[in-house]
């Protein structure tokens, strides 16, 4: 058991909690995704030299703050707060090191795959991959490696990936780098 133990060590003022509502964890990394891009937040060059299609899997993406503290039930200054502390650069210009780190809750969601590539593609966009300090990671504990049956196929996982994937309500083909997304109907379900 902790008791302010986050706090404790790095500060009241360095934690934020987002007590999302169930299954809303997806909107709130799409209106991360779209804070970080419009605050000019993105590592480019990282981007640039390191994936593909991110121009199409930010405009399939796209969620305003507004929209994700409604469904989320957050509050839109706290999702602000959360995409400051991912990626706005420190004083001086440096990259901020973010880890992202989760557990059972996206893993076993039922749009698993497509919840843990939005996660990633904040990593990737904020430049915290392959560097000290950054990642995307599972935290560990029992893993039952099921496959839920709304997963898509790789086609549609974070980048990079292939173009070509159908959606199935809609049958527009999604760009290369979607992880959330149809771009004609913004639904969730690819096949």
């Amino acid at each position: 058991m902790t008791v302010n133990a986050c706090e404790d060590a790095a500060g009241k003022a360095n934690v934020l909690h987002l007590a999302i509502g169930s299954g809303t964890d997806l909107i709130l990394f799409n209106a991360l995704m779209t804070e970080i891009a419009a605050k000019g937040w993105l590592d480019k060059a990282f981007v640039g030299q390191s994936t593909a299609g991110f121009d199409e899997m930010l405009a399939a993406n796209k969620v305003s703050i507004d929209e994700a503290a409604q469904v989320t039930g957050l509050k839109p200054d706290d999702i602000r707060k959360a995409a400051a502390l991912i990626a706005e650069p420190k004083q001086g210009g440096g990259r901020r090191r973010t880890m992202f780190a989760y557990e059972k809750g996206l893993i076993w969601g039922n749009d698993n795959y497509r919840t843990n590539g939005a996660l990633v593609n904040i990593a990737l966009a904020a430049g915290n991959v392959g560097r000290p300090g950054g990642g995307c990671v599972r935290m560990g504990g029992h893993q039952e490696s099921r496959k839920r049956r709304s997963s898509p196929t790789s086609s549609t996982m974070a980048v990079p990936t292939t173009s070509g994937s159908k959606c199935i309500s809609t049958s527009t083909t999604i760009s290369s780098w979607t992880a959330g997304r149809c771009p004609s109907s913004r639904c969730t379900r690819t096949t």
